[in-house]
């Protein structure tokens, strides 16, 4: 048998004996005699350095018996999951669902995934201890052994929602074409992009439509008999949020001057429920970027758009990022002459018996546009883009060992992302 099957095999052997507890010492004590009267003590020794950190460098047989039982026993009794809540703890972090948050004042710092490398991966044990008249010198263990990574997504920050809700006009994208009739007053009319008009009696389909895609009845009453009102429905503050399964353009203008300093600034449509930017490219004189390089003082006018597809109770809103590379502390853009439409472009999961103009109806109460009245002054946040690995492996110590100094490592550095990204 191969030494790496040895040491896998003393180590499950010995993990067996310990779970039973601390009386069950003896067990322990006849399996080291069982390999001491094979000629295989350096063997043990060297799976207990390994496997549970013991050196038994220069101790006698009867003393590291007691000692290295004690040493198991620690590693037996305080499962990886307890270790993994003792760093946390000493950390000041807590965690839910792979998201980490901050003790103190519950942000969120980011994610944490463990990537699993494949098995048979080389472990090596290097080392030039004197194990009694057995010397290992430099030599090649190669352990079945599965090493980890941790995949760090740090927490994004919330983007500069733009334009700023304290100073915008929020307008429905058919106004001018919605019209009452006397008759009907209860019952508006609507025309659609082909000038067919929605009538009092098309109703009862498209309601009947609408609890199809999911919407709720309270929903349908509002948006058939009070249109005008479905406002409220789908805007909340700087928020859009998506009543339907939809595939919807999200278009922006702004002009932006930056005051106090040089950096980059990017655009994104923010999604609020996991935290996560997607990223819009940003047209400024005809030409396109995905981040701009500014000048202090520079009069930037820019504008952009992107297609994006949305699940029912999806929440949405267009912000900007700053990264500033200068040494200034802050930078102050002034705002003004923004505007962001949402409009709605495909219905998903319509049933058939809607026709055209049902589905142009359902698309233009879903649409509208985001005008900022006057300027605005502000700081813009900074944003964190990388994904990154953690993998530091150190193969001398045990499995458990590097698990818990991966976590401590990354722990770090989300916070120090964090720490970095809001000061």
């Amino acid at each position: 048998m191969s030494i790496s099957r040895e040491v896998i095999k003393i180590r499950k052997q010995i993990d067996k004996i310990s779970k039973v507890g601390k009386d069950n010492y003896l067990e322990f004590y006849n399996l080291l005699d069982d390999y001491i009267k094979k000629s295989k003590w350096d063997l043990v020794k060297q799976t207990l350095f390994i496997e549970y950190g013991v050196d038994l460098h220069d101790m006698s047989v009867s003393d590291a018996k007691p000692f290295s039982w004690k040493e198991v026993l620690k590693q037996t009794n305080k499962p990886l999951a307890e270790k993994k809540n003792t760093l946390f703890k000493s950390k000041g972090v807590w965690t839910q669902s792979l998201i980490f948050y901050r003790e103190s004042d519950n942000s969120k710092l980011g994610t944490i995934t463990e990537l699993i490398s494949p098995i048979s991966e080389e472990y090596q044990f290097l080392s030039n201890r004197i194990f009694d008249r057995y010397t290992v010198s430099t030599q090649r263990k190669y352990l079945e052994y599965s090493k980890l990574e941790l995949i760090l997504n740090p927490s994004q920050v919330t983007p500069f929602f733009i334009p700023n809700i304290l100073n915008n006009n929020w307008e429905p994208e058919w106004l001018g074409t919605f019209s009452t009739s006397n008759d009907h007053s209860s019952y508006p009319l609507f025309f659609d992009s082909e000038d067919f008009v929605l009538r009092p009696e098309s109703k009862t389909r498209i309601s009947s439509g609408l609890r199809h895609i999911g919407l709720s009845q309270s929903y349908i009453d509002q948006v058939t008999r009070y249109p005008e009102d479905s406002i409220d429905l789908v805007l909340d503050g700087n928020k859009y949020i998506s009543q339907i399964d939809q595939r919807i353009n999200i278009s922006f203008d702004l002009t932006l001057i930056p005051t106090g300093g040089t950096g980059s600034i990017s655009a994104s449509i923010y999604n609020f429920k996991t935290g996560a930017p997607i990223f819009v490219d940003l047209i400024i004189g005809g030409v396109q970027y995905h981040k701009y390089i500014y000048d202090d003082g520079e009069q930037i006018i820019m504008s952009g758009s992107r297609y994006i597809d949305l699940k029912k109770g999806d929440e949405i809103g267009l912000g900007l990022y700053n990264e500033s590379i200068s040494l200034v502390s802050s930078i102050i853009f002034t705002i003004s002459d923004a505007s962001v439409e949402y409009q709605t472009l495909d219905v998903k999961n319509a049933p058939a018996f809607l026709i055209k103009s049902d589905i142009d109806w359902i698309r233009l109460i879903n649409s509208f546009k985001m005008t900022l009245i006057g300027d605005i002054g502000t700081e813009i946040p900074k944003v964190s883009l990388r994904e990154i690995i953690i993998s530091t492996w150190d193969d001398s110590l045990s499995y458990e060992k590097n698990v818990i100094n991966l976590y401590s490592e990354s722990i770090d550095y989300l916070i120090d992302n964090y720490d970095s990204l809001t000061t």
